[in-house]
């Protein structure tokens, strides 16, 4: 419905409309869309997966600079450039709402849109701009390499500027966004970040559900740092052969940047719970902005399911011709097989049941079965809109409340990495 809304609106949009009602514009500048993992100097530090550690890591969350408008017409619209004066503006932290620190309203609503609907339109005189300004510098040592701007979500679109160039533009609600911002650095000195907000796009059609509307950049914000020749991306498919015994493992690796590839191979390595390699494989790397195959199995593999949570660490590491490390990465893999035969759901060629119906009673839960629901949730990768975070990636969280209560091992975290579970977490 909204492609046909989309292509009869397109004929009578200018070249004046605004991005943020412009159904044909949804992203300039961002960086394709990756699986989420982190660039390691080492092996070991993949393999450790604490990516906040990491030397090619940089946080950008806390006090920043901020401007609050409520209409489009009155943001600082030139506030970007670098001459412009932010010292006497207040401090929002970020990630958080601008509602929850006294700007503007928080608004909650079902299935009526917060505004008047005239899609794709948006009212100009009801759509608060947030402006905000950043300063931040790099390490001396990310000289020479690339670097990245990540955003784990902002309401609803966003525009982003680096010392006054402009770096993009994207509406991406609760979605992760990445611009490669490497061109607009300084060589030394303090870099201006400037990012203007707004709280509704021709998207906010898209989103009308049954929840808060809060807005600002509600997200983490960090840098990171690759080489000229990177692992770009990756996918990785873990299952089970016909006898539900032995693991079947298919990972392509995308090979971005530019640089030179003679003598470059890119070595894979599958580790169990006790961090021991199942799985080795070496391939060339043939050339930039390709892709690299790997297939493997593994024997009597200790299969993940909600009651025996296994999993694997999937390493991958570029290394160059000259035998030194150009970057390695990781991520959690879990080996099972989802199917569905004679209208019976099966995980690992086992019957599942579904909590939310129970042959005896239909729709009735009762109190006991409730919590025991929850309870298998326990050590399930906790999800919120739908969107993996990356802590949650290596944290256990509590079932009823979702706070982290301990740092499990590896083999402790239930969820395959590839895999995305919205988990309703009910109170009392």
């Amino acid at each position: 419905m909204f492609t046909v809304l989309a292509t009869c609106v397109s004929s009578n949009l200018s070249a004046a409309t605004p991005d943020w009602e412009n159904p044909e514009v949804f992203a300039e500048g961002r960086e394709p869309v990756r699986a989420t993992a982190f660039p390691y100097p080492s092996k070991a530090e993949a393999l450790r997966g604490d990516y906040q550690s990491s030397h090619w890591f940089k946080s950008l969350n806390g006090e920043w600079r901020f401007n609050y408008a409520a209409t489009p017409g009155e943001r600082p619209e030139y506030f970007f450039r670098e001459d412009y004066n932010t010292s006497k503006w207040k401090k929002i932290p970020v990630p958080s709402n601008w509602e929850m620190h006294g700007y503007g309203t928080p608004i909650y609503t079902n299935v009526v849109y917060p505004f008047p609907a005239n899609p794709p339109y948006i009212p100009h005189d009801d759509n608060p701009v947030g402006s905000y300004v950043k300063f931040f510098s790099v390490p001396d040592d990310w000289k020479g390499r690339e670097v990245f701007l990540h955003f784990d979500g902002s309401t609803a679109g966003m525009y982003v500027w680096v010392n006054g160039h402009k770096v993009g533009y994207v509406q991406s609600a609760k979605n992760p966004a990445e611009f490669n911002i490497t061109k607009y650095l300084k060589d030394k000195g303090q870099n201006k970040l400037a990012c203007e907000v707004y709280r509704w796009t021709d998207g906010s059609y898209m989103e009308d559900q049954d929840f808060w509307r809060l807005s600002g950049i509600d997200r983490d914000v960090y840098l990171y740092s690759t080489a000229p020749l990177r692992i770009a991306d990756f996918f990785a498919k873990a299952g089970l052969d016909k006898g539900y015994r032995d693991g079947t493992l298919d990972v392509a690796v995308k090979i971005g940047g530019v640089g030179s590839t003679s003598g470059t191979k890119l070595e894979l390595g599958l580790y169990n719970a006790d961090d021991k390699a199942v799985m080795t494989s070496v391939k060339p790397v043939t050339g930039g902005n390709t892709t690299v195959d790997f297939k493997g199995t593994v024997s009597g593999v200790a299969k993940w399911s909600d009651d025996a949570p296994n999993l694997y660490t999937l390493l991958l590491t570029l290394v160059g011709k000259d035998g030194k490390i150009i970057e390695s990465t990781s991520a959690k893999v879990g080996f099972r097989s989802v199917e569905i035969r004679n209208s019976q759901l099966l995980v690992n060629g086992k019957p599942v049941d579904i909590p939310s119906y129970q042959v005896k009673v239909g729709d009735v839960v009762e109190i006991k079965e409730k919590y025991k629901t929850i309870q298998r949730y326990k050590d399930v990768l906790a999800v919120t809109d739908g969107r993996l975070v990356p802590e949650w990636l290596s944290a256990n969280h509590d079932a009823l409340t979702g706070t982290v209560v301990a740092k499990p091992t590896r083999a402790q975290i239930d969820v395959p990495v590839e895999e995305t579970f919205i988990v309703e977490l009910y109170s009392k």
